[in-house]
């Protein structure tokens, strides 16, 4: 986050595993140089994101794999936007019924990122606040 200066929302993809019910983060992309970022929303370079996440799980052997994504807000405000929602049920179509609700966000607050949300997308097709921690 701290590479843009930029007044307009940041974000990439999120890469990790899950053990039972937890999941672990162990990689976080860039947008890409496609991306197009706006104060109020952010479009994350598709191909770019997805080309890093097939990486990642072709050099971890398949132990490390897509689990959603990041963006921050220009406000102390991290509930999730409809524009979020949007997103998160666009991304849940291209993923297996079997993963399709394991599938995170993290909203960050763009001046402190230290304040962050995580989000699970769940089956009622919402997206509900679950507890994190950094390890």
């Amino acid at each position: 986050m701290r590479r843009h200066n930029q007044n307009t929302e940041i974000g990439g993809a999120l890469v990790g595993f899950q053990k039972g019910d937890s999941l672990t983060i162990t990689h976080a992309s860039d947008p890409g140089p496609k991306a197009i970022m706006q104060n109020n929303w952010i479009k994350i370079d598709e191909q770019y994101t997805t080309d890093y996440c097939n990486y990642l799980n072709k050099v971890s052997n398949n132990s490390l794999y897509y689990l959603g994504d990041w963006h921050t807000h220009l406000s102390s405000n991290l509930l999730p936007s409809p524009t979020d929602y949007k997103a998160v049920q666009a991304l849940s179509s291209y993923l297996p019924e079997d993963i399709r609700f394991s599938l995170i966000t993290v909203i960050f607050n763009h001046f402190s990122p230290q304040n962050f949300k995580v989000y699970n997308y769940t089956q009622k097709r919402i997206l509900k606040e679950v507890n994190c921690k950094i390890i």
